[in-house]
């Protein structure tokens, strides 16, 4: 599978050097053969990846050679991130790394910034109906935690007829699983669900995609210099359960109230378009603005 670059597998990832495996010691018993690397190289093939080494990318120790007695030394398991687009899936890995968690990113192919590559321990390319494929990558590095971050256009995978959809992202046969046969219906809600529940069969947890970067949640109080009136207070708690209500149904996630009364409603469509407010109403026959 290519990526951006031309390239294949992992590019620029390697798990390092490794520690030399009692079978290399054994075999030359007057000289202690040095550690070797385990990179990658180009288009090699995730299936014929050895699985990570304890104490690099997995959680396990790390044996100090250098003297007659080993030392074990704590390593924390990488961290799994499935990134879209947006500034989301950076926040995540380097607020994982800043924990000292090694970061294994699965970019969408078409969706996710090539700068995250800077920020990973181990990168790759994936399609976004691929799940299949994005699970082999995090069990062979070592990940239990799996962190979902950044957007993915709805909207384009659903562009043109259904043979066109399959030929751009052709799907794995775990995603046609989940997608015909595990998902209730197509909302998002439900296909996440579906999504976490098949990853947690392989044994992956889907974290809280905030854990790493709290500090990019709102506040909670008055995020300006001035206190709002109390109408305004009144009409945000009048509008609160509603908006989460046509997010739960896959509608929007914006609501416009004045007076109590709903004026505007955001559509899905319209997510993708930051710095918009929602559409007012208009009388029939009126030109859109």
């Amino acid at each position: 599978m290519s990526d951006a670059s031309g390239g294949g597998g992992f590019p620029h990832a390697a798990w390092g050097g490794r520690p030399a495996c009692p079978g290399e010691l054994g075999a030359r018993p007057t000289r202690a053969r040095q550690p070797r690397g385990l990179g990658v190289r180009e288009g090699t093939s995730v299936d014929s990846i050895p699985p990570a080494l304890p104490g690099r990318l997995t959680g396990g120790t790390v044996l100090n050679m250098s003297g007659a007695d080993n030392q074990t030394e704590a390593s924390p398991a990488p961290l799994g991130l499935i990134a879209g687009e947006g500034e989301f899936p950076r926040l995540v890995a380097r607020g994982a790394r800043a924990a000292g968690r090694p970061v294994v990113i699965v970019a969408l192919r078409g969706s996710a910034d090539p700068a995250l590559r800077t920020l990973a321990d181990v990168f790759c390319w994936r399609g976004v109906v691929q799940l299949g494929r994005w699970i082999r990558v995090f069990r062979r590095a070592g990940c239990r935690d799996v962190v979902m971050a950044g957007r993915v256009r709805k909207s384009d995978m659903f562009a043109g007829p259904r043979w066109l959809q399959w030929l751009r992202y052709v799907p794995d046969l775990t995603s046609i699983r989940v997608w015909y046969f595990r998902a209730r219906d197509r909302r998002n809600d439900s296909l996440l669900g579906a999504v976490a529940d098949e990853l947690a069969r392989s044994g992956l947890t889907l974290i809280d995609s905030t854990r790493y970067c709290p500090e990019a949640l709102a506040a909670e109080g008055v995020l300006t210099p001035f206190e709002p009136p109390r109408q305004v207070v009144d009409d945000a708690a009048f509008a609160w359960p509603l908006a989460k209500q046509i997010a739960a149904l896959d509608i929007g996630q914006a609501v416009a109230v004045k007076e109590r009364e709903i004026i505007a409603v955001e559509a899905s469509e319209e997510i993708d378009r930051p710095g918009r407010p929602p559409r007012s109403p208009r009388r029939r026959g009126s030109r859109p603005p």
